[in-house]
């Protein structure tokens, strides 16, 4: 009996946290902006969980035409659950400013490389 139960208990556990596990998810692109010299994308990427938030953004840096759901999820700048306020752009042509993030932030990298290429990123998260 005390082995039925305790392979129950394990069997429930394994069935709930295969619900959260990373490969678990939704995945579309809200919005790409291009660099200035056309040579890197900004993405916006919102990934549905179905766990305690529901929606997951993450914002990555690219080479241009490269769709960010073919590049490893990780390598996200920002992770955030909310972007309702916020403005991207950029500053230069491998700088990037994210400005009036109001939402949780999970996750942020303020550098990086592509290629050859030093990324930087600036977040502001005062909202006026």
């Amino acid at each position: 009996m005390r082995k039925r139960w305790v392979n129950s208990i394990a069997l429930a556990l394994t069935i709930f946290l295969s619900g959260c596990t990373p490969d678990n998810y939704e995945a579309s692109v809200i919005k790409t902006i291009s660099s200035h010299d056309r040579n890197l994308d900004i993405s916006i990427v919102k990934y549905g969980y179905d766990a305690t938030v529901p929606f997951v953004y993450r914002i990555y840096v690219l080479n241009a035409g490269k769709s960010p759901l073919e590049i490893e999820p990780d390598s996200d700048y920002l992770r955030t659950d909310s972007i309702d306020s916020m403005e991207l752009s950029w500053s230069t042509p491998s700088s990037v400013s994210i400005k009036c993030a109001e939402g949780k932030v999970y996750k942020f990298n303020n550098f990086g490389y592509l290629d050859q290429t030093e990324i930087r990123v600036n977040l502001d998260t005062n909202c006026q």
